[in-house]
């Protein structure tokens, strides 16, 4: 139903009960005002009656003959009419017409009443005056006449007075009826300006704004106390909301700081809330909003959307790891209270990407496996050779010489498995004095020493080592983990590559970065392999390595050394036309 103002609504009503009851007191007043004029006529015909009859009574020698003409005077003079009629209804004078002109009035109500010696009045259409009269008969007699007096007066009069009353009283309600509607209106303005003032305020209020909210007085004191309460509503409100944001503020600032991503479903399982996180796992360049979206169509796993249905049913809290393309995932599954009106249970996810750590878990298991390998050979050498001398105490010099020439090989095999792995612990300690990471030092010294420690260590003096750099160009860092990591990488060029073929060190600066590659033309690394060969005791070819005499470590410290940089380590290479790693150091 469409609302009325306040005006039209009123106005009309009030109005109609002000013209009824005008019109109820008007006719009230004329009815009571034209019984009043007919009484006082009745009154004045009879009282004119008894004064004719006490005139003529006064006159008793007066001649028949003259008695038409003295009526006629006493009518003019008394301004009503008076009729004297006999005992047989015959109209003997009369002050307005001749007698003989007038009919028998023995008929007539009063006359006939009168006859019978009662006084009577009447009211009744006059034939011979063509006009509504008042009349009022009374025995009478006159001389030796029995008879009756009459005495008449015209309701045209009276109907002419009461019109003027009538259109005087039309005037005055019409006058009445104009100055209530104008006070009516400055009424309802009165209210009606209040209360569209605090309407306006409560429609702002309704929008939740309460920019220039003020306290207001009014004349009217349920407005006021209205005002006053919207006035203490929006100040509670305002506190209210306040808080409200708060909270709000510190659970997105809670939310956004996770690295967790956390989506929240409605009762269709479509996305309404995301994260930063929950956008940095799930949107692809075809779903670049996560809103609105059904979670089947971002995380497609039928057994997840299997927990989700049992959740959103029984309410209950479930944890499942899923995998999607080469990532993995934790998602814990919690259900929200549901909403008291439309019993709708919301859903809560919290991903967690335990791709790393999936991937550090098999890290760890391969090292362990790699390192018991790696370990375990060079020891159950040692023990068995060294066994052998104890027990059979073997007299051939040259069988125990070269017994303990393969304890000794081994000893030291298990030295520089041990001494990599210090390394390795001396690299990813946190706290390391960073002090010495600071020095400004020339490449080109650093290179040519670290080529002379491997051409010693491979027994390959003469090969061929190309080494193109810069005598000006510097780093920032430490000389001699830098040192040993470009001595692992032409370690590894000089064991994986014919002696004949040359080995090239390039050293470059390039915007803010220097970069010192060192390429070879040896049997390359297959793509598979590349992503993996940092890992630690990881080998490409495991015969080939324990048959040139490494650890399994050596990349695994150049990455380190890196990390200590603040650098990075890259390598390109093509299974059997080489490889070529690249340090990158900030400048």
């Amino acid at each position: 139903m469409k609302p009325y103002r306040l005006r039209r609504l009123l106005l009309p009503v009030i109005i109609a009960y002000v013209v009824l009851a005008v019109l109820i007191l008007g006719l009230f007043t004329l009815r009571s005002v034209k019984s009043h004029f007919k009484e006082q006529s009745m009154h004045m015909i009879q009282e004119h009656a008894l004064v004719v009859r006490n005139i003529l009574r006064q006159q008793p020698e007066l001649p028949l003959d003259e008695l038409q003409d003295y009526v006629r005077t006493l009518g003019r003079d008394a301004s009503i009419r008076v009729t004297l009629i006999d005992e047989e209804g015959n109209v003997l004078a009369d002050s307005e017409k001749a007698p003989e002109l007038l009919d028998n009035h023995r008929d007539r109500p009063e006359i006939a009443e009168a006859l019978t010696g009662n006084p009577e009045a009447s009211v009744r259409y006059s034939d011979s005056l063509e006009y509504e009269m008042m009349y009022y008969a009374m025995p009478f007699s006159y001389q030796d006449l029995e008879g009756v007096l009459r005495t008449s007066f015209p309701l045209k009069e009276l109907d002419s007075t009461l019109a003027s009353i009538y259109l005087n009283f039309s005037l005055f309600g019409a006058l009445f009826l104009g100055a209530a509607f104008v006070l009516v209106v400055m009424l309802i303005s009165k209210i009606e300006r209040p209360l569209s003032d605090v309407a306006e305020t409560a429609s702002r209020y309704s929008k939740l704004d309460f920019t220039g909210q003020k306290q207001k007085d009014y004349s009217i004191h349920e407005v006021q106390v209205l005002s006053d309460s919207l006035y203490t509503m929006a100040g509670e409100l305002q506190k209210q909301f306040a808080s409200i944001q708060h909270q709000r503020d510190e659970l997105k600032a809670v939310l956004d700081s996770m690295s967790e991503a956390v989506i929240v479903l409605d009762g269709n399982l479509k996305i309404i809330e995301a994260n930063p996180s929950a956008h940095t796992y799930f949107c692809s360049k075809k779903h670049r909003e996560l809103y609105s979206l059904p979670i089947q169509t971002i995380i497609k796993s039928p057994h997840l959307h299997e927990i989700l249905e049992k959740t959103h049913e029984d309410g209950q809290q479930r944890s499942i790891e899923i995998n999607l393309k080469r990532s993995s995932y934790q998602i814990n599954v919690t259900s929200l209270p549901a909403d008291q009106h439309t019993k709708i249970r919301q859903i809560v996810l919290v991903c967690n990407d335990i791709t790393t750590l999936m991937h550090l878990e098999r890290v760890r298991k391969d090292f362990v496996a790699n390192v018991s390998h790696e370990l375990k050979t060079p020891i159950t050498s040692i023990k068995g050779f060294s066994e052998t001398l104890l027990e059979e105490g073997i007299e051939n010099k040259e069988l125990s010489q070269r017994f303990i020439e393969i304890i000794h090989r081994q000893s030291l095999r298990l030295q520089a498995i041990i001494q990599d792995l210090l390394t390795l612990s001396q690299l990813e300690q946190k706290d390391s004095d960073r002090s010495q990471f600071t020095s400004k030092l020339e490449l080109l010294p650093v290179i040519m020493d670290g080529i002379l420690i491997c051409r010693e260590k491979t027994q390959q003096l003469d090969r061929p080592v190309e080494v193109e750099c810069d005598a000006s160009l510097t780093v920032v860092g430490n000389a001699h983990l830098i040192e040993q990591a470009l001595i692992n990488l032409v370690e590894n060029a000089m064991k994986y590559s014919d002696p004949s073929s040359p080995i090239t060190i390039r050293c470059t600066e390039t915007g803010n970065q220097v970069h010192i590659t060192v390429e070879d033309r040896g049997y390359g690394i297959p793509r598979q392999d590349i992503p993996r060969i940092f890992e630690r005791f990881y080998r490409v070819d495991k015969a080939r390595s324990r048959d040139k005499g490494g650890t399994g470590l050596g990349l695994s410290i150049v990455k380190h050394i890196m990390l200590q940089h603040k650098g990075t380590v890259e390598v390109t290479s093509e299974e059997g036309e080489g490889s070529a790693f690249r340090l990158i150091f900030p400048m």
